[in-house]
C-alpha cells in the first residue's frame, strides 16, 4: 500500500500540510460568544448557533484539510458549543430587575414621599403633612396614592386622601413636575418649599380614583393619571423610573 493521503486529497482536493496550528473554523455561524480566534488570517467569532450552516462549514473543513486538522476542527466546534451553552445558562437577564424586585423596592420608597409645610391661617398657624401611601402593590394590580393631614383651627376632621387603583400595565408615560409652593402660596411660612410631583399617564381612563377632602364622604371617578408627591427630586425620579419599568414588565405578562 502507498502512503496515506489526506481525506481532502483522496476526494480530489489539495489540502494544506498540517502545521500544528488551530485549524480553520467556518465563518458566518453567529457571534453570541465574544472570544475571537484567528482563522485563515482573519478574526472570527467562536460561538455558533446556526446548526445547518455549521454542518456546511464543517464539510468545508473536511474536504480541505488533513485528518489531523479535521479532528482539531471538530474538537474546536464542540468546545465552542459547550462554552456557548454555559454562557447562555449563566448569563443574567438583560431586562433589569424582576417584577418582584421592582415592586418590593417601590413599596419601600413610595412612602418616603413626605412633605411638611406651615402656613398662616389668620388666627393661628396651620400645618399640612402630605405622605404617599401604598395600600396594595403585590402584583400588576396596584392601589397607591397620598394621605394629607391638615392642622386647621376650629376644624374637627382634617384628614384627606387620594387613592388610585389601576393596572400597572396601563401606564404609558410620566414626568416629574417641580413646584415652588412658597411662590404660589402667599400664606406659606416654612417647611418643604419645593414639592416634586410624579405624574403618571395611562392609555385610557382606567384608573379608579377614590378621594375625600377634610373628612367628606368619599367620591370616586375614573381618570387617566396618577399623582404622587415627594420632597426630594432624586427619589421622585427613581420612583418614576421604577413604575415605568414595572409597567413594561406587566405588559409583557399579559396573554393578549
Amino acid at each position: 500500500m502507498g502512503p496515506k493521503r489526506p481525506v481532502g486529497q483522496a476526494l480530489g482536493h489539495k489540502g494544506p500540510k498540517s502545521s500544528g496550528a488551530l485549524p480553520s473554523i467556518p465563518s458566518g455561524l453567529g457571534s453570541a460568544f465574544a472570544t475571537p480566534v484567528r482563522v485563515s488570517g482573519v478574526r472570527r467569532q467562536l460561538c455558533y448557533r446556526q446548526a445547518p450552516l455549521a454542518r456546511i462549514g464543517f464539510l468545508f473543513v473536511l474536504l480541505g484539510t488533513t485528518i489531523e486538522a479535521m479532528l482539531r476542527a471538530a474538537f474546536a466546534l464542540i468546545w465552542a458549543a459547550l462554552l456557548c451553552s454555559a454562557q447562555n445558562t449563566n448569563s443574567a437577564p438583560a431586562g433589569g430587575p424582576s417584577l418582584k424586585e421592582t415592586l418590593d423596592w417601590l413599596r419601600e420608597k413610595i412612602p418616603l414621599g413626605v412633605i411638611k409645610q406651615y402656613s398662616n391661617c389668620g388666627i393661628a398657624p396651620c400645618s399640612t403633612t402630605m405622605q404617599n401611601r401604598v395600600w396594595n402593590l403585590d402584583s400588576c394590580n396596584a392601589t397607591i396614592g397620598t394621605e394629607n393631614i391638615y392642622t386647621i383651627p376650629e376644624h374637627a376632621d382634617t384628614h384627606s386622601f387620594y387613592r388610585y387603583t389601576m393596572s400597572l400595565g396601563t401606564i404609558n408615560g410620566g414626568s416629574v413636575v417641580a413646584t415652588d409652593d412658597a411662590g404660589i402660596n402667599p400664606t406659606f411660612i416654612s417647611g418643604d418649599r419645593w414639592e416634586y410631583e410624579v405624574r403618571l399617564t395611562t392609555s385610557s381612563r382606567e384608573v379608579l380614583l377614590l378621594y375625600s377632602f377634610l373628612g367628606a364622604t368619599p367620591t370616586s371617578q375614573t381618570v387617566d393619571y396618577v399623582h404622587l408627591k415627594f420632597a426630594d427630586t432624586s427619589i421622585a425620579s427613581r420612583v418614576l423610573t421604577a413604575l415605568r419599568h414595572a409597567a413594561d414588565l406587566c405588559r409583557n405578562k399579559e396573554p393578549f
